[in-house]
């Protein structure tokens, strides 16, 4: 079902308007369709029929990226910041409460501007314990990922608790 359309093919390719409706486009898509963008089970773990859950981690990876090309896109001329540092940071933290590990926001970013987010002592940090962690798994290979996936999660948490606090 379609509630509205707009029809853009007025303006210059590769604008900053035209990547902003590209990316309404996409999420009118992902409306009409959602059996191919997402997961059928709800945050609760509920299966209904007609009521769908969150976009599929694959969804939300092609929606960011579509959100920063068009930042890119932008920026080329305009100084305007579709999302923030802010907001990638929150992206991230909840794409680690989801369990979605493989991709990082910051991989996403610093492929598409070509560029590496200024790296903090803190995933300095990260990455010697990672360097650490491959040693000590030398044996058992495998078990790094799974540690590693368990470590982001249980970063993630002294968030949420602080979160659940203040709301």
């Amino acid at each position: 079902m379609e509630l509205f359309s707009i029809n853009i093919t007025r303006l210059p390719a590769g604008s900053g308007l035209q990547s902003m409706a590209d990316i309404r486009n996409f999420l009118i898509e992902t409306r009409d369709n959602p059996e191919i963008w997402r997961d059928k089970r709800r945050r609760n773990c509920e299966i209904k029929e007609n009521f769908w859950g969150p976009y599929k981690f694959e969804t939300r990876v092609e929606i960011l990226k579509r959100i920063l090309k068009a930042q890119r896109t932008i920026q080329a001329t305009e100084c305007i910041e579709l999302i923030t540092h802010q907001e990638m940071v929150l992206i991230q933290y909840y794409w680690f409460r989801d369990s979605f590990f493989k991709t990082k926001v910051s991989q996403i970013y610093n492929h598409i501007f070509k560029t590496q987010i200024e790296v903090s002592k803190q995933e300095e940090k990260c990455k010697q314990e990672a360097g650490l962690l491959k040693k000590s798994c030398k044996q058992e290979p495998k078990d790094v990922e799974l540690i590693q996936d368990l470590l982001a999660l249980q970063k993630g948490f002294p968030l949420q608790s602080l979160t659940q606090i203040t709301t």
